[in-house]
């Protein structure tokens, strides 16, 4: 069944109802794990792009991937590998390389800006470097375990699996993902981008019932976690580089023991990363092509030419891959999408550069506490809300207190990420912050403040100008760099 386009946006804009409540909510928990979406315009015009779902092997088109030769019939031979997977058996397709089938690309022209048959990934990585932009990709590791399964008609959300997603489209698992395109992901991060973590097997974390009813979900944060650092694991294995945000597939947050995906980010030392601007690239293509890409850059043409500057500070959601019909509008959509921040000034640059720049989405350079913010964030105090806010103005409580002024002996201890020895998950030895939902009311003084801070600084000078939130993080500045952790 194809998704209905009106009634999905319908759909989108009552969630995004329900996610600001939720939102609001996240604001009374301290956590060092935050979900960033965007950050405060940092005072220059600079901007985030992620791509999700990569990387991919397989080619532009503006046409419907053929299905000849390649697609896997779901009918299981005893030659077929087996392999135990979340508790019961799914039983892995045959490569579609066994045997030599027609080229499936002959009714699927590339884009005209994709030359000599190069790949998606490779294609947005050189659109990428002609406009000197760094992206972020959100990769997953490989969906080809991810059977039995059957797919989906185009033009619904179930196109690539209805038990499961497939990338880079069903049938097709061996054209996409880090294990199977080691030499992209090694291409990413030599040229400078971001790498994050989508999950290796992109299975929701819980049910769906709105959107993806039909799908099999993770049994809970166990299972979650092992997902998250078996990706880690390859990609730190292929790059050495140690990632440090995760998107959960389709934003889906709640598991089935009770947990959610904020516990796993906070197992992983992640940060929840969000989105802020939707690029539209993964939506069911319109009457013609053009018409399809012209519907990705509309959005942000629009939002420029009323307001130059709305972008700054926004991390803009893209997709590596095809979309719910089977095209990909982003091999054209992303030139267009950098040639109008260009015509405005932005620059593009990684999730985590921005947030080096301007880590909350509350606190401008204007404010008197935005240097001091910024560097202990950077040093590793816990003091951001789950809904990244910092809250400048708000009087600081002793639940919190207790927390963010420990933090600086936490780190002294030798913490280490996922991927390194003697990390949480390794020997166990670790002792990590959790998250604290604090009381309001429950107001620390700035008697009390000092007091604490005493016990942790060997040095000390005066007090915090007051108890609210920004005076006590320039104090606290202060002592961190007089104490050498800053």
């Amino acid at each position: 069944m194809a998704l209905n386009v009106p009634g999905y946006t319908l759909l989108r804009k009552a969630n995004g109802v329900l996610k600001h409540i939720r939102n609001e909510r996240r604001g009374l928990i301290l956590t060092p794990s935050r979900r960033i979406a965007r950050v405060a315009p940092p005072g220059e015009r600079i901007v985030a792009m992620t791509f999700d779902d990569g990387p991919t092997k397989m080619p532009p088109s503006r046409g419907t991937i053929p299905d000849n030769g390649r697609v896997w019939t779901p009918a299981p031979t005893p030659e077929d590998a087996a392999s135990p997977v979340g508790g019961g058996v799914h039983t892995a397709p045959p490569s579609p390389y066994t045997s030599s089938p027609p080229s499936p690309y002959t009714s699927s022209p590339p884009s005209p800006d994709s030359s000599g048959g190069a790949g998606l990934t490779e294609h947005l990585l050189s659109v990428l470097k002609e406009f000197g932009a760094r992206g972020t990709f959100d990769v997953v590791g490989s969906t080809a375990e991810n059977y039995p399964d059957a797919a989906g008609e185009p033009g619904g959300q179930y196109v690539f699996g209805k038990k499961y997603d497939h990338y880079a489209a069903f049938g097709l698992d061996d054209m996409a993902g880090a294990e199977a395109c080691p030499d992209l992901i090694r291409r990413i991060a030599r040229e400078g981008h971001e790498l994050t973590n989508h999950t290796f097997r992109h299975i929701i974390y819980g049910k769906s019932r709105a959107m993806y009813s039909s799908r099999v979900t993770m049994s809970g944060l166990a299972e979650a976690v092992a997902d998250l650092k078996r990706l880690h694991t390859l990609i730190y294995e292929l790059t050495k580089i140690e990632m440090r945000f995760t998107r959960p597939p389709h934003y889906v947050d709640k598991m089935p023991d009770g947990h959610t995906s904020f516990d796993a980010c906070e197992e992983m030392d992640y940060h929840y990363l969000s989105a802020s601007f939707d690029g539209g690239g993964y939506l069911p293509s319109a009457a013609s092509y053009t018409e399809t890409v012209e519907a990705m850059v509309r959005p942000m043409r629009e939002a420029l030419e009323a307001d130059p500057s709305c972008l700054a500070g926004q991390i803009i959601f893209q997709k590596d891959g095809y979309n719910m019909s089977k095209h990909t509008p982003i091999a054209d959509a992303l030139k267009l999408h950098l040639e109008l921040l260009e015509k405005y000034g932005y620059r593009v640059i990684t999730v985590s550069e921005l947030v080096a720049r301007s880590p909350f989405e509350d606190v401008r350079p204007a404010h008197d506490c935005f240097e001091a913010v910024r560097e202990l964030d950077k040093a590793g105090f816990i003091t951001g809300f789950r809904n990244n806010r910092f809250y400048p103005e708000r009087a600081m409580t002793r639940g919190e207190l207790n927390t963010v002024i420990a933090t600086p002996v936490f780190n002294l201890t030798g913490d280490a990420r996922p991927g390194n020895a003697g990390a949480t998950g390794g020997s166990g030895s670790v002792k990590r912050h959790r998250a604290i939902k604090i009381d309001k009311k429950d107001q620390a003084s700035v008697r009390q403040i000092s007091a604490r801070a005493s016990e942790v600084f060997d040095r000390i000078e005066g007090q915090p100008a007051s108890n609210k939130r920004g005076d006590v993080a320039v104090w606290l500045h202060k002592l961190a760099v007089l104490n050498g952790i800053c």
